[in-house]
């Protein structure tokens, strides 16, 4: 339900059918949307990924944010909010399917490091659709909320205000 809705914030139609086939579902997803806030009820769409943070060396950073089985988030999305830069850290959705793939791959070890992982279940993966390589605006701005960059935070809280 939490990507039923965070989709449904970012105005993806489509994926809201893919996530929610059944109308009753939909409804429901429609009615918390326009009586919660998500500036305020963000917590309760914690459950919408698995978050695990990883030390990676910094030159595989951008190969990580590259990656076709990623959507960017967060820091790596920043620009969503209108702020230019380049983060040293990775913040990326991916599906839980690919998890030991990209771990291998990157050679990410556990530990309070430059990449965050936030892990999908993979038939939710297939449903966002994710040709976009960035995640739906309202999840990135959740991201760029929960996160420790304080000009990112406020940028988007205002955003989130505004959906």
């Amino acid at each position: 339900m939490a990507w039923a809705i965070l989709s449904l914030a970012s105005a993806d139609e489509a994926a809201v059918r893919r996530l929610l086939p059944h109308p009753r579902y939909r409804a429901r997803a429609r009615a918390w949307l326009r009586d919660h806030r998500l500036t305020t009820d963000a917590g309760r769409l914690r459950s919408r990924a698995i978050r695990a943070n990883y030390e990676g060396h910094p030159s595989e950073l951008a190969r990580l944010r590259g990656r076709s089985d990623v959507l960017l988030t967060g820091v790596s999305a920043i620009e969503v909010v209108g702020i230019v830069g380049q983060s040293s850290t990775a913040e990326l959705y991916a599906p839980t399917g690919r998890r030991g793939t990209i771990i291998a791959e990157h050679v990410l070890a556990p530990g309070p490091g430059n990449v965050i992982m936030r892990w999908i279940p993979d038939d939710v993966w297939v449903a966002l659709d994710p040709h976009g390589h960035i995640a739906p605006r309202s999840a990135v701005l959740l991201d760029l909320v929960e996160g420790d960059d304080p000009r990112g935070r406020r940028e988007a809280l205002v955003a989130l205000e505004a959906l």
